[in-house]
């Protein structure tokens, strides 16, 4: 158990060490996406008997997304949509009963070709926020709802026709 807190605060060493694409130029790249497939990476099993599961964050993320107005789609769905819109959230936690070191990431990744050679398509993360820090699991899973909301913010900056139908967002 030991191991595992001290490889989960070396993960959040670098990721607090590593600069949030939540730029200008990363939220040009949400422009015209109508939405997402969802994926959540699977949490330690542990973890996941103390009570915080991938479904649930699952659940919340696609919530919070439908609220604001963005599509959630199926993993088929994507594959058809250009882009291939995925929006991904990792999600490592330590193995310590009551207060838990964690890194969190949510990016949005889809296809992309290079400026160079545009014959060259590539999957890539164009926009992304990370967290961590050591909490419960409550405030773990209430910090990827936060996140969650900077990237719905992000995408309804770029997508403003979005908030004009679909009323009062956030």
């Amino acid at each position: 158990m030991k191991n595992a807190f001290v490889a989960v605060t070396a993960l959040f060493l670098f990721c607090s060490t590593m600069a949030a694409q939540n730029s200008e130029e990363s939220r040009k790249s949400l422009k015209g996406i109508a939405g997402f497939y969802v994926s959540v990476e699977p949490l330690d099993p542990v973890i996941e008997k103390e009570g915080l599961t991938a479904n649930q964050i699952r659940s919340d993320v696609e919530l919070r997304l439908g609220m604001a107005g963005i599509n959630v789609i199926t993993k088929e769905q994507a594959s058809q949509t250009p882009g291939k819109p995925l929006l991904r959230i990792d999600l490592a936690i330590g193995s310590k009963q009551g207060l838990y070191p964690y890194a969190l990431d949510i990016s949005a990744h889809q296809m992309v070709k290079l400026e160079r050679d545009q014959a060259v398509v590539v999957y890539a993360t164009t926009w992304s926020v990370g967290s961590g820090g050591i909490a419960g699991l409550t405030n773990i899973r209430a910090a990827v709802r936060d996140l969650v909301d900077e990237l719905i913010n992000a995408w309804l900056s770029m997508n403003p026709e979005a908030t004009a139908v679909g009323g009062n967002r956030r």
